[in-house]
């Protein structure tokens, strides 16, 4: 058997998280015991990325990643090295550990979440208010763009703009999936940030307590990055961000892809037991519950879905949030 390949801290967690990702595939597609799936994954480590395909075992509540083959396709070549059974336990107690006794390279159990929470918001409709203005306008400016590049006329681009809305969670994945454009282009073209800042509506005692809440702050927003970076500024609120995530730093995936998701945890060292999201989306609130994250739903609507931990009218009440 070739011998396995030590993991950094840094490499384990993020083949912790890409075993989430698994184990939450298997389990929304309803896969059977012991479904068995192959994953090509990117791992970032000294003394760069190297891109690895994992073969996967889900058991019950755990996934067994039972080898990994590295593949440097720059050269053509492959090996695959064991990965002794390596044991992702997510959640309770389960019979893997005495099936597959742990290695000395075992993944991480389970994050305490004594430790104090990372709280992950979303931007518009949840800092502020984008129905109001901004997500007018930008509507408008999608559907000049859809007509000016396929040739439709305002109803047709307006209803293809819809259908990729609802159907990709943003208009760009489904114009770049389906014709091709360049996703940097449509989103600079169609969120011309001169003519957006001055229609920002927020509250303003609401956004400033933000910096109470304990623990760090990541904003993970749908739109490009230069559009965050510039909304935040003028809000006054980037400063009390630990990192702002646009949506090409998590590879052009919108919420709420899973992808979207554990791209910023691998990114910033997080376990999602240990996120709170903040969201004003039940669909994204629906992704982040399942990978094991904390949900808060910013909304006036009187019921409360199950993915749904607390639901706020407004973002002075997370303060008054329950502690555990």
């Amino acid at each position: 058997m070739p011998p396995a390949f030590n993991l950094s801290q840094d490499q384990t967690l993020q083949f912790n998280l890409y075993a989430y990702f698994v184990l939450w595939h298997a389990r929304t597609s309803k896969k059977p015991e012991g479904y068995f799936l192959s994953l090509a994954v990117q791992v970032s480590g000294s003394p760069g990325t190297h891109t690895y395909r994992l073969f996967c075992s889900v058991k019950e509540r755990c996934c067994v990643v039972a080898a990994a083959e590295r593949a440097n396709y720059t050269r053509r070549a492959y090996s695959r090295q064991a990965l002794c059974q390596k044991i992702v336990y997510l959640s309770g107690k389960s019979s893997c550990r005495r099936q597959h006794p742990p290695a000395t390279l075992r993944l991480s159990p389970p994050w305490s979440r004594r430790l104090p929470p990372t709280w992950i918001f979303d931007l518009d409709n949840t800092l502020h208010n984008a129905d109001a203005g901004i997500f007018p306008h930008i509507s408008r400016s999608m559907t000049h763009y859809i007509m000016r590049q396929l040739g439709l006329n305002e109803m047709e681009a307006q209803a293809l703009r819809r259908h990729y809305y609802l159907r990709y969670g943003a208009t760009m994945h489904g114009m770049r999936r389906h014709h091709a454009i360049d996703p940097d282009v449509f989103l600079r073209e169609t969120h011309a940030l001169e003519e957006l800042v001055p229609l920002i509506e927020w509250d303003h005692r609401g956004v400033s307590l933000l910096a109470h809440l304990p623990g760090r702050k990541i904003l993970l927003s749908n739109g490009p990055q230069a559009y965050v970076e510039q909304i935040t500024r003028h809000m006054g609120i980037d400063r009390l961000f630990h990192a702002l995530y646009g949506i090409e730093r998590v590879g052009y995936r919108p919420k709420p892809n899973p992808l979207a998701f554990i791209t910023v945890c691998a990114r910033e060292r997080l376990a999602p037991a240990s996120c709170i999201m903040v969201e004003d989306s039940l669909e994204n609130l629906r992704t982040a519950k399942s990978l094991g994250m904390r949900t808060v739903w910013l909304s006036l609507s009187p019921r409360r879905p199950v993915y749904v931990d607390h639901r706020i009218r407004t973002l002075r009440d997370l303060p008054r949030l329950p502690k555990s």
